[in-house]
């Protein structure tokens, strides 16, 4: 049926891997920042909330969406 007891996981041992995780170590740019983030987790939560930020508020003004409020 799928279902599996609580607390085991069917995965357990896996890793899974994306395309962007290969970028990562490709790219030295990617890497050298990759290796910062994993070293500095205050650098990682610092630039990943800047980042966050940045996006979704994207096209926003004070009063809305840009034009539309």
């Amino acid at each position: 049926d799928g279902s599996y007891p609580v607390g085991v996981s069917p995965c357990e041992g896996v890793i899974m891997r994306l395309k962007a995780d290969f970028f990562l170590r490709a790219d030295p740019q990617l890497r050298a920042a990759a290796q910062t983030f994993a070293e500095d987790a205050d650098a990682f939560a610092r630039d990943f909330g800047l980042s966050y930020h940045k996006l979704t508020h994207s096209g926003l003004t004070r009063c809305g969406l840009s034009g539309y409020g």
